[in-house]
């Protein structure tokens, strides 16, 4: 936001507008919607905006309702998403605006598409999105195999991040140990230059 407060006094209008969408994208991840509200509320000021600028703002907005708004909001902005797809996060953004929708035929329709394009995705999320989606068209058996997968995916990054904190204790217990050991030779070169000055 500082950042975007800068390029805003200095006239800088397209900077402005990528920190404040950047920050908005942030504010969305950590769920703060007072932090969101203020940001939409200064993007409404930029008047002169190009075509992908406006595809920008209308993918955050329809980010925003997916995590604050109501189903009528989120409806309204799905089909602005519908013509505004640049990604696999966009498609996505979409499969779960029809989830939360009801519009469950649509949403596995979008996440096949995801899987037969061929381009990376979010894994995680994609998980995410297809179990209710696959719950909603009452296939139950494909939506219990994606969740066990989602699971098996969150376990393997929850380990992960665990055994990268153990062996993070464990380097610091090293270099406190090695701090330990020089401090102790240091200790003993001192006494020794000390005794040796008294005999």
């Amino acid at each position: 936001m500082k950042a975007a407060d800068i390029y805003n006094g200095l006239s800088l209008k397209d900077s402005e507008l990528d920190c404040l969408l950047n920050a908005l994208n942030g504010s969305i991840l950590l769920e703060n919607q007072h932090q969101c509200d203020s940001i939409l509320n200064l993007l409404t000021k930029f008047n002169m905006l190009n075509l992908t600028q406006r595809h920008r703002i209308q993918r955050q907005q329809l980010s925003y309702a997916l995590k604050f708004g109501s189903e009528d909001e989120i409806r309204d902005l799905i089909h602005i998403q519908e013509e505004n797809i640049s990604s696999q996060n966009d498609i996505l953004n979409l499969a779960l605006a029809y989830t939360q929708t009801g519009n469950y035929e649509k949403a596995n329709s979008a996440l096949d598409y995801v899987i037969t394009s061929g381009q990376p995705y979010d894994t995680i999320r994609y998980l995410s999105i297809s179990i209710p989606a696959l719950e909603g068209t009452g296939c139950y058996k494909d939506a219990l195999d994606k969740y066990k997968r989602f699971c098996h995916k969150q376990d393997s990054i929850n380990l992960q991040k665990f055994e990268k904190q153990v062996k993070s204790i464990e380097e610091k217990h090293q270099i406190e140990l090695k701090a330990q050991h020089y401090a102790r030779e240091n200790a003993k070169i001192i006494w020794r230059s000390i005794g040796g000055l008294y005999f």
